[in-house]
């Protein structure tokens, strides 16, 4: 086995800041931190000196023979071996294959601890490189190759001169900056997406205000988890986060912030194409071979399966998501076993925050193929049982298919939902859509449980839809219709097509000119003659003659 001496170094492969225990901790306290961060060893420290190991196999036979008051130090394993971030790969090669070391800590010239690299993340490397795989994305950028080319090919001298200006900040403000998820994503795919995704190791919250006085436009940040959005001038987006480690008080609990490393922030991530990242000069790093699984079209778990899902158990829905978007297999036998093990956790996940998942499922570019996947559907029926009318989406007509883009989120909701049950009571209730959401879908409800004529779709009814409703509840009416109808109907469409330009008619009767001209005094009579001129106004295509003002004035 051939290792480069030049590119794999341990600075490159080490996690921090490092969770770690003091020498005099009880053996009670070492496992509340196992808890926590769900991690299997650990080392110990005396002064922030590494003076031994702990394992989470140790802790718990401690606890079994009731050894939970004894200090750490007792118990510890003392015989272990360091390494400098300065070394390469293959000094430590030894340790874990021949020693059978899990964790070496990092240490610094005064054997301070700064880091640490597990076995794992020693053996996942060689394994890549053993299979002359490192670096090769999608089969275009070739062998210890970085994706410089890319950037300059598939990015416009817009971007390419934000990405600079994000470096030259980064480099001002003192912190590494990467770009991650969707952005590299995309970037691989050949795909266009103008909004950046950075990590950035130190305070990403600050840093996004550094961008804005550097690139001006507004930021609005989410302190509590170390994330920014930062909406520049053009009304591009940078997403910002800190690299950080998660960890949960109890399953599905919305996880507590710690600031960490790039490493350790992906190995808190859901899935390997999930974990891609490159600096801002286009060096791209894959630890879990994200981009192998983006060419096979493989939607995969970091690590244990069931451990990712019961950590947060909206990964079930983040999967399904993903699986839409980017899979060309079929999924995992193990997979969809554990996710069914597990569904009845999501009554645990928040109702804001299943409904954001919901409108990412939808709003995707692949939301068809929910309803050609029965393992899919099956979930979306099982999360959200109101869900009823698939049977509209599968037999979608030409003109529904083709105007799919044009429709939001909500539309499709009520798509789904709005049928002769109380589906569209129950959504409401369970989720907090906004007030012009609840709006839109309670007038469709109301108009399906109408009886519908033939007048229904008039112009002139159309018109009265769009003056009480206003134009996007008169847009939604028609394209329900047509979504649900089997053939499409033209006379609709040129309706669509209409009133795309058109407005709300204006009353033209104001009271206080009544009220000057007819000498009526302000009051409830004024406002029951004013409502019958309306009302007259309305169902003469909304014309009125003075005369017929006069007339319901004087009567």
């Amino acid at each position: 086995m051939k290792i480069n001496q030049h590119t794999n170094l341990i600075k490159d492969l080490m996690h921090f800041p490092v969770v770690s225990v003091g020498v005099e901790d009880s053996i009670r306290e070492v496992e509340s931190v196992f808890k926590l961060y769900n991690m299997s060893i650990l080392p110990v420290l005396a002064k922030e000196e590494p003076v031994g190991l702990i394992t989470r196999n140790i802790v718990e036979k401690a606890i079994h023979h009731k050894l939970e008051e004894d200090s750490v130090e007792e118990l510890m394993i003392r015989r272990f071996s360091v390494t400098k971030s300065d070394e390469f790969l293959s000094s430590v090669i030894p340790i874990v294959i021949k020693e059978g070391q899990k964790l070496i800590p990092v240490v610094n010239q005064a054997n301070k601890i700064v880091g640490v690299v597990s076995r794992d993340d020693i053996l996942r490397v060689i394994k890549v490189i053993e299979s002359g795989k490192r670096n090769r994305i999608l089969g275009q950028v070739d062998d210890q190759k970085d994706i410089e080319s890319l950037l300059k090919k598939r990015l416009g001298q817009e971007l390419l001169r934000l990405l600079e200006r994000i470096s030259q900040a980064a480099e001002k403000f003192g912190v590494s900056v990467y770009m991650v998820g969707g952005f590299v994503r995309d970037l691989l795919l050949n795909v266009s997406n103008k909004d950046i995704d950075i990590v950035v190791e130190g305070n990403g919250v600050e840093f996004a205000s550094v961008l804005v006085d550097e690139l001006g436009g507004k930021v609005k940040s989410h302190q509590k988890f170390g994330t920014s959005v930062v909406i520049l001038p053009d009304e591009n987006r940078i997403d910002v986060a800190t690299a950080r480690l998660e960890h949960y008080d109890h399953p599905a609990a919305l996880p507590k912030i710690e600031q960490s490393s790039i490493k350790s922030d992906l190995y808190r991530r859901d899935f390997t194409i999930n974990a891609i990242y490159s600096d801002i000069d286009g060096n791209l790093y894959d630890p879990f071979n994200g981009k192998i699984d983006l060419k096979l079209g493989k939607v995969q778990f970091i690590g244990d399966v069931e451990k990712r899902i019961k950590e947060d158990y909206l990964r079930i829905l983040r999967y399904i998501r993903f699986f839409l978007n980017y899979s060309k297999l079929e999924h995992s036998d193990k997979v969809k076993k554990i996710i069914k093990k597990n569904i009845s956790g999501i009554s645990n996940i928040s109702s804001e925050r299943l409904l954001d998942e919901l409108k990412k499922i939808i709003k995707s570019k692949n939301f068809l193929k929910l309803f050609k996947d029965p393992f899919c559907e099956e979930i979306i029926r099982l999360i959200f049982p109101q869900f009823k009318n698939f049977e509209i989406f599968k037999k979608l007509n030409n003109f529904a298919k083709k105007n799919l883009s044009k429709v939001d989120y909500i539309f499709l909701i009520c798509l789904m939902i709005i049928d002769d049950t109380d589906n569209v009571d129950y959504f409401l209730f369970k989720f907090n859509v906004s007030n012009a959401e609840k709006k839109r879908i309670l007038f469709l409800k109301k108009f399906y449980d109408e009886q519908i004529d033939k007048n229904s779709f008039s112009e002139k009814n159309l018109w009265k839809v769009l003056y009480y409703n206003g134009k996007q509840s008169l847009r939604d009416l028609l394209y329900f219709e047509i979504f649900r109808s089997k053939n499409i109907n033209k006379k609709l469409v040129n309706l669509i097509d209409f009133f795309e330009d058109k407005e709300a008619p204006i009353f033209p009767i104001k009271a206080k000119n009544i009220m000057e001209k007819y000498n009526i005094s302000e009051g409830k009579l004024l406002g029951i003659k004013l409502k019958k001129i309306e009302e007259k106004w309305i169902n003469n295509d909304f014309k009125v003659s003075e005369k017929e003002v006069a007339q319901v004035l004087e009567n």
